[in-house]
């Protein structure tokens, strides 16, 4: 029993950091970061997602995971103003929700 759950676990583990290759078609931002048209491998592992072309890492950006109740057809995403709200992987059952999580200290109102 003990090893089945240690499989299951390390499967689930390793596809949630597998990679998959993304075409952007327009100037959009993920995270705080603009990425321009083109194609991306994206990873998501734990509560980050990351945009790399080759070896270099183009954006990064905190977000959040949902599973859906079927596989996606296709890599997918939705956005607002040009700012990515969600990726639809496909292949996979995983929605990536980007959370806006913003550090700049604000002056006090």
């Amino acid at each position: 029993m003990k090893t089945k759950l240690v499989v299951s676990f390390l499967a689930f583990a390793f596809a949630a950091a597998a990679a998959t290759e993304f075409n952007l078609p327009s100037k959009t931002f993920a995270g705080s970061t603009e990425l321009k048209p083109g194609i991306y491998t994206v990873t998501v592992d734990g509560g980050k997602i990351t945009f790399a072309k080759g070896k270099k890492v183009m954006a990064e950006a905190a977000v959040t995971t949902e599973t859906a109740s079927k596989k996606y057809g296709e890599t997918s995403y939705t956005a607002v103003d040009s700012k990515m709200k969600e990726l639809y992987l496909k292949g996979t059952t995983t929605k990536v929700i980007f959370g806006a999580v913003d550090s700049t200290p604000r002056a006090s109102e």
